[in-house]
Order: C-alpha cells, then sequence, then structure tokens
C-alpha cells in the first residue's frame, strides 16, 4: 500500500497534487489550524468529488491514493 508520501511523488500529476494537499491538511490538523471535523471534510473532498474520476488515468494509482488518504484520515 503506498503511503501519501510515495503519491506525492509518484509522477501522476492528479494524484500527487491530491496527495500533497492531503499530506498538507494533515500538518494543519496536527497544528491544531484545524478542527478534526474541518480536517476529515477537506479529505473526503479530495476523494470523493467528481474531478478525481474524470482525472483519474490510472485506476492502481487512484486506489491507491483513496486508501492512502482514508487510512490518513482515520489517523487524525
Amino acid at each position: 500500500m503506498a503511503s501519501l508520501q510515495e503519491l506525492a511523488g509518484c509522477g501522476s500529476g492528479w494524484a500527487e497534487t491530491r496527495a500533497k494537499m492531503a499530506l498538507d491538511i494533515q500538518k494543519q490538523r496536527n497544528s491544531g489550524a484545524l478542527s478534526p471535523e474541518e480536517a476529515a471534510e477537506l479529505m473526503e473532498d479530495l476523494i470523493a468529488t467528481d474531478k478525481l474520476n474524470e482525472e483519474a488515468d490510472d485506476m492502481a494509482v487512484k486506489a491507491a491514493l483513496i486508501s492512502a488518504i482514508n487510512i490518513a484520515s482515520k489517523l487524525m
């Protein structure tokens, strides 16, 4: 299973962007800038958009991204 850090450098622009955004959300949550609820909602938005379905050209990377974001969201 890929981590957000791995996905942030995976070579798929759409996945890298979302992974970096998820890492930023995690950082903001850990610093107290976001509440747990806000962070969870933002994480869900990263993977629940129609735009993700339009941009995702590699289903394995898409699945890894969704999994990594779900795990990171639960660990916050």
